[in-house]
């Protein structure tokens, strides 16, 4: 039977959509139909023979990445399976000191928790491969849906921290080098916070867009106020440690980096649009005047041309000496900040290369995305597209959802204030998206699905920073990061 017009319009079932693609061809093409994905069932082309003619497409999009990752891994770099993607260490040379900074802190019991536990328990050595120490730092990041927020006891009313972190410097460095490359369809156009559908537009078919997750330094929190306080002490170790996060030049590297990286993986060329949100800045703690500039003039000197458009997101837009584009010169290719369409449009034409690079975070796996969270780039490619399937080979589908009226705090200055003081606004009610799992609607027909924010007020942004529970015609529904980590389903 056909589905209604009401649920059609409420909702987008991948297992029916022609635009979804199977991931990555190691599984089986019957393995993929098994769990319900249809459509570009090609075998995988040969390296570097991409068609570049025509649409861009999923084939299009996974060959790119093949040929980022063989490159890496034939030139000193790292790779590792994830879903349908790759985390990728583009140069295991770059981080050769902190390779060797890590095996030291082992050999003297000064590791973070995850390696000290792989340590005891026999999947490293003091004396194991930087392959092999890469490999059980990018294994130990799960769908836990704790960001770093939480886990850095950077938001108030989180419990002090104790004993070692997950990561000590080295590691997060290591860490912070990795970059995640997935191939994804786009169902809901341009990205911006809420996902308000009044500014956006859920499609029946997708649109192929290549995500990379790029993590930034967090430089505020008890983390980072550690490192200070031991640098402003005459701690030399500190000192430098404060220096490395502070300084754009990695940022750089990264960014630098992969975009070489991409150019020499599509050795015919085709148009590119590339959206890049400033990593490090907002929730992170990094300074607009200190990345801005910097950031943008890691591209100069890339075989770039007339025929690209690469897109700049800083928010709050940074003040005209922090940041302006007739320093890029001389350029061939197209700059724009912050254009109006918003974080990957998909508007244009069909054979154009869409590559967006956003801030992920530093210790799980798109925890925002995994507790229904909207606001950062990462929690907006969660639910505009379909990463999280992608990422962990879970079906999901896309629903509008209702967000009643609730009351929000009025400012980050409230909210963070010492002592906090309750000081609230309004927030008026809205229709967003969510991509959901499936086996949380089996039966979904669009009937109303309503969201409420775990912990009251919300967010001054309007977002909740416990994340949001979703309640449909059958009771509540499980968010990804109940599903990976096999909550019961609450009842209701």
């Amino acid at each position: 039977a056909m589905p209604s017009a009401q649920a059609r319009e409420r909702s987008v079932d991948l297992k029916k959509s022609e635009s979804t693609s199977p991931g990555r061809p190691r599984v089986s093409a019957n393995a993929y139909a098994e769990r319900g994905y249809t459509g570009e069932d090609s075998p995988r082309l040969g390296k570097n023979q991409v068609a570049f003619d025509g649409p861009v497409t999923m084939q299009t999009l996974h060959q790119v990445i093949q040929n980022i990752a063989e490159g890496a891994r034939g030139h000193n770099g790292f790779i590792y399976p994830r879903g349908d993607g790759y985390h990728i260490l583009f140069d295991e040379s770059e981080m050769s000191q902190y390779f060797g900074a890590i095996r030291y802190k082992l050999s003297r019991q000064n590791s973070g928790a995850v390696l000290a536990n792989a340590l005891k328990i026999g999947k490293i050595s003091q004396n194991s491969s930087n392959h092999a120490i890469w490999t059980c730092l990018v294994r130990s990041l799960k769908f836990s849906g704790v960001d770093f927020e939480h886990a850095y006891s950077i938001l108030p009313g989180c419990a002090d921290h104790v004993g070692a972190w997950d990561y000590n410097f080295e590691e997060t460095i290591v860490l912070s080098h990795t970059l995640l490359l997935v191939p994804v369809m786009q169902f809901f156009s341009a990205l911006k916070p809420k996902l308000d559908v009044k500014h956006g537009t859920l499609r029946e078919h997708g649109a192929p867009l290549l995500v990379v997750g790029m993590i930034g330094d967090c430089v505020k929190g008890p983390f980072f106020n550690e490192v200070k306080e031991r640098a402003e002490n005459g701690d030399m170790e500190a000192i430098r440690q404060r220096d490395t996060l502070l300084s754009p030049s990695r940022l750089q590297q990264k960014f630098r980096g992969f975009v070489d990286a991409l150019i020499h993986a599509c050795p015919l060329r085709r148009r590119l649009r590339l959206d890049a949100t400033l990593v490090g800045a907002g929730a992170f703690g990094g300074a607009m005047k200190v990345l801005a500039q910097p950031f943008a003039n890691s591209l100069k000197g890339l075989a770039l041309d007339r025929r690209d458009e690469v897109n700049y997101f800083m928010f709050p837009p940074p003040a005209g000496e922090d940041f302006a584009i007739s320093k890029l010169q001389p350029m061939e290719y197209g700059v724009n900040l912050n254009p109006e369409e918003g974080l990957c449009a998909t508007s244009g034409a069909d054979d154009i290369l869409r590559v967006v690079v956003a801030g992920f975070d530093p210790v799980s796996l798109a925890p925002h995305g995994m507790k229904n969270r909207v606001f950062s780039g990462e929690g907006q490619l969660c639910h505009a597209t379909d990463l999280l399937a992608r990422l962990t080979e879970i079906e999901g589908m896309f629903v509008v959802v209702d967000v009643p009226e609730g009351c929000a705090w009025e400012s980050p200055a409230a909210f963070f204030a010492k002592p906090q003081e309750l000081k609230t606004k309004v927030e008026e009610s809205y229709k967003t998206v969510r991509f959901v799992p499936k086996s949380e609607l089996q039966d979904y027909k669009g009937e109303r699905i309503i969201a409420k924010a775990r912990e009251a007020p919300r967010v001054w942004n309007g977002d909740a920073f416990e994340g949001w529970t979703l309640k449909g015609p059958t009771g509540f529904i499980r968010t990804w990061q109940e599903i990976l980590n096999h909550f019961p389903r609450p009842d209701g």
